[in-house]
C-alpha cells in the first residue's frame, strides 16, 4: 500500500529544517567573528607596550576644538586613548567632524585602533552638542509620548548626527527608575518611575542608536534613581534595601544587557550592594555587574572629576576604580584640563603597574574589553549625512505628542487673549531656549504683562507678582524648579491665592505637578525650545495635549 504524502506537510517539514540551518549558519558566523575580534585584539593588546595599555583605560577632555601644540605633546607623553566631547570640544557638526577626525588620526598612528569619542549627547536638558544640529526632547518626554517607536526613531535620528560629527559614544540611555520625585540631579533624565516601562524604553532606545552605528552606555549602575543627592556634589546614598534594588533599579540594567548596551556606567553611590564604598570604587558591586547581571563589556565609571569622589585623594580613587574591575575611567570636567598635571594620573596608574601594587593582569583584561569593542566599531559618516532640517521637524512633533495637561478645573485651556493676562515668569539658563513663553505670548498679546524671577527669589519679587497677579484675569506661571526654592514657593503661593485662575507650565521639573496645586498645569518635560514651543501650543489651543505623564504623582 502506497501511503500518500502531504505536500504541506512536506513543505512545513523543509521550511522548519531550512530554519535550523541557517540558525545554525548565524550561530556559527556569530562564534566565528566573536573569536575572530578576540584574536585580532589579543594581538594589538600584545604589541603595546604598558604605557599605551594603560592609556587604553582613560577617557578624557581636552581643551578646545582643535589640538593645539600642547594637546599634542600631552598625548605623545601619555598616550591618552579616549577622548570625551564637553561644549568646549564642540561645534558645528562640521566642526566637530573636523576635530574628531584629528583625535582619530592620532589614535590610528598611536595605537593602530580608533579612539572612543564619547559624549553625553542624552537630549532634553543634558546636551552636548546643539550648534547647528537638532535638539530632541529627552528622555521622559519620549516616554510621555507612550510610543516605544518614536523613541526608538528619535534616538536614530540623534545617533546620525552624532556619527555625522564623528562621535561613536553616546552615554545614553539614562536607564535610572526615578522612584524619587525629589531627585535634584535625574527627573525628566528618566523614562519615569515604572521600573517594566523604563526598561521597554531602554531596549528601544539601544536599539535606535545600534542601527544609525553608535556605540551605547546604560548609566548610572546600579540606579541613581532613588537619591536626594545630586553627586555631583556630594556622594549619595540609595534609599533602597536590596529587595526594591533587585525589583526596581536594577531591571533596565539587565534590560540593556540583553538589548547588547556597549558599556555600563557605574554611578558615585553608596548602595545595598556595599554599604562602605561608592560603586565606583567596589569590587562588590563590579562583581555584581559580571556575575548576577552577566555582563562582560565595559565597565566605565562616571567623572572622577564630581565631587562624590574628588574630595578624596583622585589618583588614588581611580587606582582603586582600576584594582576594583572598573574598565574604562572617564575623568573629564576638570578645572586644570589641557594642563599637564590634568593628566598625570595615566603616569600614576602606569607607575602603581611597575611596582605590582595594581596587577598588570588587570590592566590587560580591561584593555582586552576595550579593544574589542573598538574592533567592531563603525568609521565615522561625512557631515553631510545628518538632514538636520528633517530632524528638527520631528523633534519638533514629537515634543508636541509629549505635551501634557495634567490638570484644568477651572477649564482655563485655551487661554483667552482677549482678557488681560500676565505672565510671571523663572529665568531660565540655558542656552536651549532662545524664545521665553512670554516672548512667543507678545505676538498674540499685544499688551502682555510680565514679570521675571530667579532663583534667587526675593520678597520683593513675591510682592511685585502678587500685586501684578490681582490685578490680571488670568496669569500664566512658569515655575523654575520651584520645588527646591522655599521663596519661589512662597511667591507661587502668593500668586495663587491672589488670581484663582492661574495656568501653570511647567518645563523645568515636570514633577512640580506633585509639588503643586495648581487648578490648570501643562507639562513639559525638558527646558528646550521644541518643548517650550508644544506648551504654548497647548495653552493657546493650537494643539491638543496628548501626552501621558510617566510617573504616579
Amino acid at each position: 500500500m502506497v501511503r500518500k504524502v502531504n505536500p504541506q506537510a512536506v513543505t512545513t517539514i523543509v521550511g522548519v529544517l531550512i530554519c535550523v540551518i541557517l540558525g545554525s549558519i548565524s550561530i556559527w558566523r556569530t562564534i566565528v567573528n566573536e573569536n575572530s575580534i578576540n584574536s585580532r585584539a589579543q594581538k594589538i593588546l600584545s604589541k603595546f607596550t604598558l604605557e599605551q595599555k594603560v592609556g587604553q583605560l582613560f577617557l578624557m577632555d581636552l581643551s578646545g576644538l582643535t589640538l593645539t601644540d600642547s594637546d599634542k605633546a600631552i598625548l605623545k607623553k601619555y598616550k591618552l586613548g579616549n577622548f570625551i566631547l564637553m561644549g568646549r570640544n564642540l561645534g558645528t557638526i562640521e566642526e566637530t567632524a573636523a576635530y574628531s577626525k584629528s583625535l582619530q588620526e592620532y589614535s590610528m598612528k598611536e595605537f593602530g585602533i580608533p579612539a572612543f569619542i564619547s559624549i553625553d549627547q542624552e537630549a532634553g536638558s543634558i546636551l552636548r552638542m546643539y550648534k547647528n544640529c537638532t535638539v530632541f526632547p529627552g528622555a521622559m518626554s519620549l516616554a510621555a509620548t507612550d510610543s516605544l517607536d518614536i523613541a526608538k526613531n528619535i534616538s536614530k535620528l540623534m545617533a546620525t548626527e552624532l556619527r555625522a560629527a564623528g562621535v561613536n559614544m553616546n552615554h545614553a540611555p539614562t536607564s535610572d527608575v526615578n522612584s524619587n520625585p525629589k531627585n535634584p540631579i535625574i527627573g525628566d533624565r528618566s523614562f519615569g518611575d515604572n521600573p517594566e516601562n523604563v526598561s521597554k524604553f531602554v531596549d528601544y532606545y539601544i536599539q535606535g542608536h545600534h542601527e544609525a552605528g553608535i556605540l551605547t552606555t546604560s548609566k548610572h549602575f546600579p540606579g541613581h534613581g532613588a537619591t536626594s543627592v545630586d553627586s555631583h556634589k556630594a556622594l549619595p546614598s540609595i534609599d533602597h534595601n536590596m529587595t526594591q534594588l533587585l525589583e526596581i533599579d536594577i531591571p533596565p540594567f539587565q534590560q540593556a544587557v540583553k538589548s547588547g548596551v556597549d558599556s555600563i556606567m557605574v554611578g558615585h553611590l553608596i548602595t545595598p550592594i556595599d554599604n562602605e564604598s561608592a560603586c565606583t570604587q567596589s569590587k562588590k558591586c563590579v562583581d555584581f555587574a559580571r556575575n548576577q547581571l552577566k555582563y562582560d563589556g565595559i565597565l566605565i565609571t562616571d567623572s572622577m572629576q564630581m565631587k562624590a569622589i574628588k574630595q578624596e585623594d583622585l589618583n588614588e580613587s581611580i587606582a582603586t576604580a582600576i584594582k576594583s574591575g572598573i574598565d574604562l575611567i572617564c575623568d573629564c570636567g576638570g578645572d586644570i584640563v589641557g594642563t599637564d598635571p590634568y593628566y598625570s594620573v595615566i603616569a600614576y596608574i602606569v607607575e602603581q603597574v611597575q611596582k605590582n601594587i595594581i596587577p598588570e593582569k588587570i590592566i590587560d583584561q580591561a584593555a582586552l574589553r576595550i579593544i574589542k569593542t573598538k574592533l567592531a566599531m563603525l568609521p565615522a559618516t561625512d557631515p553631510s549625512s545628518a538632514d538636520v532640517e528633517s530632524d528638527k521637524k520631528e523633534a519638533q512633533r514629537v515634543a508636541q505628542l509629549a505635551s501634557t495637561l495634567a490638570k484644568d478645573t477651572n477649564k482655563l485651556i485655551p487661554l483667552d487673549t482677549t482678557k488681560k493676562v500676565a505672565v510671571i515668569e523663572g529665568v531660565t539658563e540655558t542656552t536651549l531656549i532662545t524664545k521665553t513663553l512670554s516672548d512667543i505670548l507678545k505676538n498674540d498679546i499685544p499688551n502682555l504683562q510680565v514679570y521675571k524671577f530667579d532663583y534667587n527669589t526675593t520678597l520683593e519679587d513675591i510682592a511685585q507678582a502678587k500685586d501684578l497677579a490681582s490685578k490680571v484675569d488670568t496669569v500664566v506661571l512658569v515655575p523654575n524648579r520651584a520645588q527646591y526654592y522655599r521663596k519661589q514657593q512662597w511667591l507661587i503661593g502668593n500668586v495663587t491665592q491672589a488670581n484663582k485662575n492661574t495656568i501653570s507650565v511647567s518645563i523645568t521639573d515636570p514633577y512640580e505637578v506633585m509639588a503643586f496645586d495648581f487648578p490648570t498645569h501643562i507639562i513639559g518635560y525638558d527646558r528646550t525650545q521644541v518643548t517650550l514651543n508644544a506648551a504654548y501650543n497647548v495653552l493657546v489651543g493650537k494643539a491638543n495635549a496628548t501626552g501621558k505623564v510617566p510617573f504616579q504623582y
